[in-house]
């Protein structure tokens, strides 16, 4: 027995409401949005701060 189903199929056929976890991302979309650019700008501000560090490579052909 698998929780209160009796088999595996009866797992696998059951229907998940997605509804509730749309309402919960309509309801607070300006929270979701606030926090990404609050971690974008968290970020940015980090990458400024951070030295700047160069790297060159170069291929070199010798042909006669």
């Amino acid at each position: 027995m698998i929780g209160q189903f009796t088999s595996v199929e009866e797992v696998l056929e059951e229907e998940i409401d997605l509804r509730p976890y749309v309402e919960a991302l309509l309801r607070n979309w300006k929270w979701i949005i606030g926090a990404g650019i609050l971690a974008a700008l968290i970020a940015l501000g980090f990458s400024f701060l951070m030295p700047s560090t160069y790297e060159a490579t170069a291929l070199v052909a010798v042909s006669e």
